[in-house]
């Protein structure tokens, strides 16, 4: 499992720098600004799973990333989403021919 870092951007645009999933799952932090932005290289869907904790209980919720997808954000909404940590963990059906980039806006 990897802790991903975000990348900031402004309003001029900025390339973004995706990462291989890995294989165990990565976790990603949030806040009001963060965008979480899959590629998914293959012919078939992939499903990333987002799991925290919110009082003492596991919370998950599933999104389908379309196939040969070059671009499929997800926002989540920290007070939400984040765990005790201020991250989000995430799980892939499968991490074959899927990426993530972790963007923040300015």
């Amino acid at each position: 499992m990897a802790d991903l870092n975000a990348q900031t951007i402004s309003g001029a645009g900025a390339a973004l720098t995706f990462n291989l999933c890995a294989a165990g799952g990565d976790t990603a932090p949030l806040d009001a600004k963060t965008q979480i932005i899959f590629r998914n290289a293959n012919a078939a869907t992939r499903t990333v799973t987002a799991t925290w904790t919110i009082d003492s209980a596991s919370v998950t919720r599933q999104y389908t990333v379309p196939a040969s997808a070059n671009g499929f954000g997800i926002f989540f909404d920290p007070a939400i989403y984040a765990d005790a940590t201020g991250r989000v963990s995430l799980t892939y059906s499968t991490e074959v021919d899927l990426s993530v980039a972790i963007v923040r806006h300015n």
